[in-house]
């Protein structure tokens, strides 16, 4: 699963060849079953709906990225969905970025504020010298550069969950977290419980580095274990056959799927947002 190939058409052949047992893994966001597999696990990796989407799944195995993830399912569905966490940057990435040299840039503040932006939040950017990130569009920073702007800023400023909180966690920058609407707890809290968060923006909490690290290498190990628990655990649904089913999606700007989400995005989060993330649609 860490290290899953993209699926082709071959791939999809090959599975049928072998008549494999073939779950289809999709984010909550992913409307129905697009490909067509016989068995789907449902991972929430946001809350349902936050983003476009069905507020509960059935017929299918649900799993949460996060305890705070699977409490607010079972709240809405009575159903408590299995915790799967996977840590979504890996100890090796920091700590290479750790071996490069770096300095603080005085009064640098870095922001993330993508889907508050794109739900109509305006984050605060009274400072002297500041850059927002962000992970889309033409003038996204890569991934490197990304990591480098954070760990040379004085504080990181949040508006969102993200995993760039966790990253200026392991890489030293103070975070402050601004509650929202939309943003009143991290994620993986319970996962991660790294210092050097703070939701009040006049108490600034340094991060220790180190220890943080230490959670994250920790996470990494239980994770993989989690994996092969709860994936070698998974019902299969009975009486379907197994890989005939399996279809790959046309590759086109516009889809049956695109058409489906932007509807439901459309009439839960109104026109203004609609527009938004049709534009960031289009950007990626």
């Amino acid at each position: 699963m860490l290290n899953t190939p993209i699926l082709t058409r071959e791939i999809t052949n090959l599975h049928r060849e072998e008549n494999s047992t073939v779950f289809a893994i999709y984010p909550e966001t992913i409307i129905g079953n697009p490909i067509h597999a016989p068995n789907v696990v449902r991972w929430l990796l946001n809350y349902t709906s936050l983003l476009g989407g069905n507020h509960t799944f059935e017929n299918e195995t649900v799993l949460a990225y996060s305890n705070s993830l699977a409490f607010d399912y079972s709240s809405q569905n009575s159903h408590m969905p299995d915790v799967l966490f996977v840590p979504a940057i890996t100890s090796r990435e920091i700590e290479d970025q750790l071996e490069q040299p770096g300095r603080t840039r005085e009064g640098l503040q870095v922001l993330y504020a993508q889907k508050f932006r794109a739900l109509g939040g305006i984050p605060d950017t009274k400072f002297d010298l500041y850059e927002e990130v962000t992970r889309f569009g033409k003038d996204a920073p890569d991934r490197q550069k990304t990591l480098k702007l954070i760990r040379e800023a004085e504080l990181f400023h949040a508006y969102e969950n993200t995993t760039a909180i966790s990253e200026a966690c392991l890489l030293g920058t103070p975070v402050i977290c601004h509650k929202n609407r939309y943003f009143s707890n991290l994620l993986a809290q319970d996962e991660l419980p790294f210092s050097g968060i703070s939701w009040n923006p006049r108490e600034i909490l340094k991060p220790d580095a180190p220890a943080n690290l230490r959670i994250l290498k920790e996470a990494e190990v239980k994770s993989k274990e989690d994996i092969f628990s709860i994936f070698s655990n998974l019902k299969i649904s009975p009486n379907v056959p197994r890989a005939h089913q399996i279809r790959l999606p046309k590759r086109s700007l516009i889809t049956r799927h695109s058409l489906t989400r932007g509807v439901k995005v459309l009439f839960q989060k109104g026109p203004i947002v609609f527009a938004r993330f049709l534009k960031n649609y289009l950007d990626r």
